[in-house]
């Protein structure tokens, strides 16, 4: 009998839960007229007053008081609460509701000869508030109990204000159940929030009902990167699905709920400190000036403009080849102007920087002073496959793009590089180089324009990052592929690379200098890999090195592509030196024969008219800059 009653009263409650809100409400305000009558009733017949059982009395003593009574309640939004959720609030707006009906019904009586007593109109009070607040509480009651098997169990890190602030937003929402909480801090050692016990990290990793968790939920937005990278790591050893709070400067409002949390993502787990940016060095090439960013649609390329847009420029012009990508980036911009109330024109500039008259129109009917060019053919097994398109985009369109903004109004040209370019041993970094050295040379040789070159590693969420390649790869169940077990790389944010580019162009000297981005310290990807794949809930195995193969995601090691290295490096000289900026560093570069660089030039041009792929790479090969390519056969699937 327990068992129908209970499965009855469920089905009823989901029927419930399904009426849109203005249904709600007028099943409640009929119950509450109802309940209002009943109580007067009630007291009328226990008091033995049948007079108010007349065919007019009925209007004035049982419905008209009622009415007052919702329609004060209406005037109070007191059924636009949700019902789950009850609040003192709830509770003040029930009881003058119940002072508002049962006044109504003192006033009528009083016009009457028989008239309720204080005590009876007293009563009629209680009734009625009693009924009114147990209706919202049973249904509460009710719904935790029916619901509950829904909920999934989390934990909150953090038990300062954001931990208490997403505990409360919390308490009406049928999806969580805040199991506990976790702050290392000592001044929680024994004290429970709202009942819920307060674990240090050690306490809770070493807890054996971790099985009973589902999420966990970081709530230190105001903490340290180093000190957020090293609990995060932590977290994500667990196999439960953490998800955090963005910092405070990314909520403008400081206001938050469950919907604010996002994913935890291994970007988290690989950032750094950040530092403050130089103020003079982010705006000395772009405040107030026309700027020009070449692969403006790409990841670097994009993010520069996102920040060059917020140092105002007077003009910013974003020349990419992709339609769709420059589309989407002037959309973003142009929309982030219009919020942010900024000043400044976007050019979107559809184009290729092998183009020389669309430049050099470009160049002369406008004031560019500053240029940031990254646009290059970058993936490296791409390259490997189409070296004529490389050689002609990175070599030849960067000599186009310098000389035309040389012949113009361009003060500061800045090249983004590629660690891959040092001692290359592929395609692209071969490319690279070569374009590194034709930015020296025209630096000697420009009177007007001073030209420098930036060089770094891998950025986290690129488009060529292995990062999203990883995680396409463990959302299919596998497997990673892995090139190498020992082959590493640095990483650094987009954001972070962006800044740090803009201010090594504030360093822009005339000179032989390269600036070399402080990279942090090389990760190895295997040890990547396993940490994305715990960030899933999952373990990882690899292939022929674990025996038992105990694991969700297989981790399989392909070999080398063509033209990777095991790891990279940034010096070509091997002596970096020190700029004002503690993570801009730059090396000088040893002049090279003009006359042979010319003669290299010359001979990778004829070959590219002759589409002599093979010649490219031995002319490449040949020059002094290091290049030993790697030739693994490019028919392999990278």
């Amino acid at each position: 009998m327990s068992e129908i009653l209970s499965h009855f009263t469920r089905s009823l409650l989901l029927q419930a839960a399904q009426l849109n809100t203005r249904a709600k409400n007028y099943i409640l305000l009929l119950l509450d007229l109802l309940l209002f009558a009943f109580s007067i009733t009630i007291v009328a017949i226990l008091s033995g007053r049948y007079e108010i059982f007349g065919a007019s009395q009925v209007i004035t003593h049982l419905l008209f008081p009622a009415i007052m009574a919702v329609t004060c309640g209406f005037k109070l939004n007191f059924y636009q609460h949700n019902l789950r959720n009850s609040s003192s609030e709830l509770l003040y707006k029930g009881v003058f509701c119940s002072f508002v009906g049962t006044l109504t019904l003192a006033l009528i009586n009083s016009y009457f000869a028989s008239q309720f007593e204080i005590t009876e109109l007293t009563l009629i009070f209680f009734m009625f508030l009693s009924a009114l607040m147990s209706i919202r509480l049973s249904w509460k009651i009710l719904h935790g109990r029916f619901y509950s098997f829904e909920k999934k169990n989390i934990v909150i890190y953090g038990a300062g204000t954001a931990g208490i602030q997403l505990l409360n937003s919390l308490r009406s929402n049928h999806k969580f159940s805040v199991w506990a909480f976790i702050d290392d801090n000592k001044k929680y050692t024994d004290i429970l929030i709202s009942g819920k016990k307060i674990f240090t990290l050690d306490e809770f990793v070493n807890n054996k009902d971790l099985s009973k968790i589902d999420m966990i939920f970081f709530a230190i937005p105001s903490i340290s990167a180093r000190k957020r990278r090293k609990i995060l790591n932590q977290l994500s050893n667990l196999q439960i699905e953490v998800r955090i709070l963005p910092d405070f400067k990314d909520i403008l409002d400081q206001k938050f709920d469950v919907k604010s949390f996002r994913k935890l993502k291994v970007k988290d787990l690989l950032g750094r400190e950040e530092i403050v940016p130089f103020p003079d060095l982010l705006s000395i090439n772009i405040t107030g000036k026309e700027v020009l960013v070449t692969g403006g649609g790409g990841s670097i390329g994009s993010e520069l403009c996102r920040q060059i847009l917020y140092q105002n420029p007077r003009k910013l012009f974003i020349l990419d080849n992709s339609e769709n990508n420059l589309f989407e980036i002037y959309e973003e911009l142009f929309e982030a102007k219009e919020n942010a109330d900024i000043e400044v024109v976007i050019v979107p500039v559809l184009t290729s920087i092998q183009n020389e008259f669309r430049l050099k129109v470009l160049f002369a009917q406008n004031n560019i002073q500053t240029v940031f060019h990254a646009a290059a053919y970058k993936h490296v097994p791409l390259v490997e496959y189409n070296k004529i398109d490389a050689v002609s985009n990175n070599i030849f369109g960067t000599k186009t793009l310098i000389e035309a903004a040389s012949q113009s109004s361009v003060k500061t040209f800045v090249l983004i590089s590629s660690d891959k370019a040092v001692r290359p041993t592929n395609i692209m970094g071969a490319t690279k180089r070569i374009g590194e050295l034709i930015a020296f040379e025209a630096n000697h040789q420009s009177r007007n324009m001073r030209i420098c070159a930036v060089r770094f590693g891998n950025v986290i969420g690129s488009s060529g990052s292995v990062i999203p390649i990883f995680e396409k790869q463990i959302e299919n169940g596998g497997p990673i592929t892995l090139t190498h077990k020992d082959v590493t790389r640095y990483f650094m944010t987009i954001k972070e690379a962006a800044t740090l580019v803009i201010q090594a162009g504030g360093l822009c000297q005339n000179s032989d200098e390269i600036y070399l981005l402080d990279m942090g310290e090389p990760i190895k990807i295997l040890d990547l890999a396993i940490k994305m794949v715990k960030l899933y809930g999952m373990t990882a195995f690899l292939t022929g090195e674990d025996s038992s193969e105990d694991g969700d995601i297989e981790i399989r090691v392909t070999g080398l592509r063509p033209g990777e290295k095991l790891y990279e490096e940034l010096l070509v000289n091997n002596q970096s030196l020190k700029t004002v900026h503690p993570r801009i560093n730059f090396e000088r570069q040893n002049r090279i024969n003009k006359d042979e660089f010319t003669g290299l030039l010359s001979e990778l041009s004829k070959n590219l008219k002759n589409n002599n792929e093979d010649q490219i790479s031995h002319i490449l090969k040949n020059f002094n800059i290091g290049f030993k390519h790697n030739r693994q056969s490019v028919s392999k699937k990278y």
